[in-house]
């Protein structure tokens, strides 16, 4: 069976319309996906964090934009209550206090939660950037104008 100009014309468009359903499908995804990051990034930084019994750091977020500072015990072991109340602490968590601070704890939670919103909003731009220009180009093929006689495009009628 050998193929006529119509029939290799109609499977071009449709093996152009299947790259077309193919690149949008992919554009989908990737865009999920850059949401998907983006909101375990906020996720992350809003997930609370405690040191120990010495203070309550909150919300990673809250912590590094309230620029709230680290909360040590005194010489004594002994730790001030935002409520009035003294508590004296143990040697354990007198050295956890020391060695793990709500600095270092937001910390190790916000350089993933940041590396995660990074990743999201330039994948999200990159793929906002690839449907625009995949709009415009489709846009401009089907605005294309019809091929005249002259040019001897297909379809073109003869002169009489």
């Amino acid at each position: 069976m050998t193929a006529t100009p119509a029939s290799s014309a109609t499977a071009a468009a449709t093996a152009t319309g299947d790259d077309r359903h193919r690149s949008s499908t992919v554009v989908v995804i990737v865009g999920w996906c850059a949401l998907i990051a983006i909101a375990i990034a906020a996720g992350v930084a809003l997930v609370p964090v405690r040191n120990g019994p010495i203070q309550a750091c909150g919300a990673p977020g809250a912590f590094l934009l309230e620029g709230r500072t680290d909360l040590y015990p005194d010489a004594d072991g002994r730790v001030r209550r935002s409520n009035g109340e003294v508590e004296q602490l143990s040697p354990a968590e007198i050295a956890d206090a020391y060695d793990r601070p709500c600095s270092q704890r937001v910390a190790d939670r916000m350089v993933p939660a940041g590396v995660l919103l990074t990743a999201g909003a330039v994948t999200g731009l990159i793929i906002v950037t690839a449907a625009a220009v995949g709009t415009w180009r489709s846009g401009r093929r089907r605005a294309a104008p019809a091929p005249t006689p002259e040019e001897g495009g297909e379809g073109a009628r003869p002169s009489p």
